[in-house]
């Protein structure tokens, strides 16, 4: 009986350890990013944001302090510091001086999408009607090709359910996704099944794209912002 109890809590230890939490810690964002619609200038301090892992192609942030410096193209000077919109709802990956607020990530084989806000600004910012996961193939044995899936969800009023659907004979996926307290769903009602979806080459899906895929983050096509020597004056 003694071994038996030592021998559980052994195992319960181990238990413990792949369960918890990977460990994070705070960066700072700083320096001054644009496209082709505005300046943010996070300050040479930079936000308190939150990095999760780093491992990968880049690392994953979210605004904890929100306070920036901003400037659109059409205005001569910066007006002050604002508060972006929503700023809790805003998620970016950072790889080198490419930000990205548009990026995938891997849960449990299928890379769902991280944010659906198209846009960091002081004002109202849209919510995505709908939003694509991935879902990718390994090596074809007959041609060498890795093929992958692109899997509609769209809003719904629906609760949600953390179950999932069958989208092959061999691959699944999640009913549900929820992004930012908006449920998205990629089956009707209380279907098993996702249907109209076919694989293609990601030569063909992606042509023309850049694409960064990691064992954790996916990104493609361009930077949401990038980082930039561009001065900001004041408003005199």
């Amino acid at each position: 009986m003694r071994i038996k109890f030592f021998l559980s809590l052994f195992l319960m230890n181990i238990a413990m350890c792949f369960c918890l939490e990977p460990d994070t810690e705070e960066i700072q964002l700083s320096g001054i990013w644009e496209n082709g619609v505005r300046v943010i200038d996070f300050g040479s301090e930079g936000q308190v944001t939150v990095v999760s892992e780093s491992d990968d192609i880049g690392e994953e942030i979210w605004i904890k302090e929100n306070s920036v410096w901003l400037k659109n193209f059409y205005t001569l000077w910066r007006d002050g510091k604002h508060s972006l919109f929503e700023a809790e709802k805003l998620h970016f990956l950072v790889t080198g001086d490419n930000l990205y607020i548009e990026y995938w990530e891997n849960v449990d084989g299928e890379f769902i999408p991280r944010c659906n806000i198209t846009d960091a600004k002081i004002s109202e910012t849209k919510i995505k009607e709908n939003v694509y996961a991935y879902v990718f193939t390994e090596p074809d044995d007959e041609d060498n090709e890795v093929y992958v899936y692109k899997v509609r969800y769209w809003r719904t009023n629906m609760d949600y359910r953390s179950d999932k659907v069958r989208l092959t004979d061999n691959i699944t996926v999640f009913r549900h996704i929820e992004i930012n307290d908006v449920i998205y769903t990629c089956v009707v009602g209380n279907r098993g099944k996702v249907r109209n979806v076919k694989r293609e080459p990601v030569k063909k899906l992606f042509e023309d794209t850049d694409v960064k895929k990691g064992n954790r983050f996916l990104v493609f096509g361009e930077p949401f912002m990038k980082k930039t020597d561009y001065k900001l004056e004041e408003k005199k």
